[in-house]
């Protein structure tokens, strides 16, 4: 069991969808609205999470979704259709009631943001969190550089632009911007201009997130990871979320969803995929 059934029940708020919209094929957008976005406003970090619990009570577990942002007194959660779960989100109409977690896990840590440089690197459905971050970096004066990667269609470019300095684009198709991934896109930006960066930030499928750590590793830029690993609870009590971190000089297991799913990228023992 999460913790204890009354801890995991106070936990939860119930809102309303103020909308829902397709940004490409199977990434959706929804709008939340409700008297809790005020106790949010104040507590969210970027970088965490809410659990969305499904009505279909065939289906037992909630669904994790990154917040998006915060905006205009609504939550935004942008989510993959990947299975029963996200596909009964995906029907969910303006008014419908939703039920979902208080914000949940470990978000960026931006205690060292006070000015420099910022580098947000995402891949797919690991964007969304870096929307937020972007706001939140603003809010401290940093305007960030902003690179993202897609299979295909990209989404959220244009309201990534308007709170970052830069924004690159890159496809594994060739479709739109730099054909190829955005760790080859980062190289040649810095063969070509000197990129660089005083600190970086990236949320992404866990390949992606290897290669930048390597890169930034040898260009001694720190780094801060979330990763994307399959969530059973969302509270820390399953286990179902584990990976291996480097600390005190030992390999220990972290819940993802407890104790990330932010981590530092000098921390994570990247297995070989």
């Amino acid at each position: 069991m999460c913790r204890d059934r009354e801890w995991v029940q106070k936990s939860l708020v119930t809102g309303r969808v103020a909308g829902q919209e397709r940004l490409t094929g199977d990434v959706y957008r929804i709008r939340i609205e409700g008297d809790f976005l005020e106790d949010f406003t104040r507590e969210a970090k970027p970088g965490q999470f809410v659990n969305v619990y499904m009505k279909d009570k065939s289906t037992l577990l909630p669904r994790p979704v990154s917040i998006c942002r915060i905006n205009s007194g609504q939550l935004e959660l942008v989510y993959r259709v990947v299975g029963k779960g996200t596909r009964e989100m995906s029907g969910y109409h303006r008014g419908n009631a939703i039920r979902l977690s208080s914000p949940l896990g470990k978000g960026f840590d931006l205690s060292g943001c006070q000015s420099g440089s910022a580098l947000l690197v995402g891949g797919g459905v690991g964007i969304p969190p870096l929307l937020q971050l972007a706001g939140e970096l603003n809010h401290r004066g940093i305007r960030p550089m902003a690179v993202l990667g897609f299979q295909r269609e990209p989404f959220l470019v244009q309201e990534m632009e308007k709170l970052c300095d830069k924004v690159l684009v890159a496809t594994e198709d060739g479709s739109f911007g730099f054909a190829g991934n955005v760790v080859q896109l980062i190289e040649k930006e810095g063969q070509e201009k000197g990129l660089a960066a005083d600190q970086a930030f990236s949320c992404g499928p866990k390949p992606m997130l290897k290669a930048l750590a390597d890169l930034c590793r040898e260009r001694e830029i720190p780094l801060q990871v979330s990763l994307e690993e399959r969530m059973g609870c969302g509270y820390g009590a399953c286990v179902g979320c584990a990976v291996d971190i480097k600390r005190d000089g030992k390999i220990q297991r972290k819940a993802v969803c407890k104790d990330g799913p932010v981590f530092w990228a000098e921390e994570v023992f990247w297995h070989a995929e």
